[in-house]
């Protein structure tokens, strides 16, 4: 009995901590409808300029000085040792975590002056390990709903699983799960 209080306890002592937790930058910000207009971002360069980000003030930076640029077009990896911040820079990429110091430019734009909603849309990356969201199919391609059936269809195809989708009784309507086995890694 003491043990399933004790884990009670911490789970409100967590839920209590999450209420104090900073919150984020604005979802939404003025420039992101001329953004939006100019279909930002085109190309995709990033440019990681002086940046150093900790987790908490009080300990040691997990990226210092970080630079780097990748151009427009290009597919990049982020390799390293454990520990040697690869997702700290996704992290701060995606702005979960803000910089200390330096900036973050994609296209000529500091993401700092971008509402999260748009930055995160925005940027796509493939993690180590596969996974799919509880759902259709459709949703899990389409999360936004921004594309048609003939656009997704196409890129089925392109990827050479259009066949195995339309295999199922439900087509793009089919509920997947992480549990329902029906993609093996490479497929997700």
């Amino acid at each position: 009995m003491y043990a399933e209080l004790e884990n009670s306890m911490t789970s409100s002592q967590r839920m209590i901590a999450y209420t104090k937790l900073d919150l984020e930058d604005e979802l939404e910000k003025p420039a992101d409808k001329e953004l939006e207009e100019r279909n930002w971002p085109q190309s995709g360069k990033i440019e990681f300029q002086s940046a150093t980000m900790r987790y908490r003030p009080q300990l040691d930076p997990s990226i210092v000085d970080v630079n780097f640029k990748t151009e427009a077009g290009m597919i990049v990896g982020i390799v390293g040792r454990t520990g040697s911040g690869k997702s700290s820079i996704l992290q701060t990429l995606f702005r979960l975590v803000e910089v200390s110091s330096g900036r973050i430019m994609l296209d000529g734009v500091d993401i700092k002056s971008v509402g999260l909603h748009i930055l995160r849309k925005s940027i796509a990356f493939i993690p180590q390990s596969p996974f799919l969201i509880q759902g259709t199919i459709r949703e899990n391609l389409d999360p936004f709903k921004e594309s048609t059936d003939q656009q997704i269809d196409s890129v089925l195809k392109e990827v050479e699983m259009y066949d195995k989708i339309y295999s199922f009784e439900k087509n793009l309507s089919t509920y997947v799960a992480e549990s329902n086995n029906l993609f093996s890694i490479g497929q997700k």
